[in-house]
């Protein structure tokens, strides 16, 4: 019981030491301008930045968004996203070699209604004639299905 309450106690200290300091951060006096580049997307969840200086945004009612500059444009070819609660298309990351090979994963909730689950999908980028994920396929699929809409986190990274 008492190790219990000096757990607790040590973990509050934690966090409050670290709140004291990301508040300090910010009124460091550093500079910065915020800009908006795009606007009008449909709760956008992940960006990824292309070699070309384009990025893929993903939205999470399941699209896949190219854009370049101000302009955007619809990636069409991705597999059947189930957009509920807290699921829907969510991360993205570019493989290492992205350059060589155009893989893109991202992570999504798939299922039936009531049976959804976060998969992740690996496929094809290609931007030209126009934005395309191809050749996709699943490469994992998670076992722990939800029936309420959420806890579909993920994130992706290499």
């Amino acid at each position: 019981m008492i190790n219990d309450i000096f757990q607790r106690i040590a973990v509050l200290v934690i966090l409050l030491l670290f709140g004291v300091f990301s508040l300090s951060g910010q009124t460091s006096g550093t500079a910065f301008r915020v800009e908006e580049v795009l606007s009008g997307l449909e709760t956008p969840w992940a960006l990824a930045f292309l070699p070309d200086g384009a990025a893929l945004i993903t939205l999470k009612g399941g699209g896949l968004v190219y854009a370049r500059g101000s302009e955007t444009t619809a990636a069409q070819g991705l597999p059947p996203i189930r957009s509920s609660g807290q699921g829907g298309l969510l991360d993205l990351a570019l493989h290492p070699r992205f350059e060589e090979n155009g893989f893109v994963y991202f992570t999504f909730s798939e299922g039936p209604a009531g049976r959804q689950g976060t998969s992740v999908a690996r496929g094809v980028f290609t931007s030209s004639p126009s934005p395309r994920i191809s050749e996709w396929r699943v490469i994992f699929s998670g076992n722990n299905v939800t029936g309420g809409g959420l806890h579909f986190g993920s994130r992706l990274a290499f």
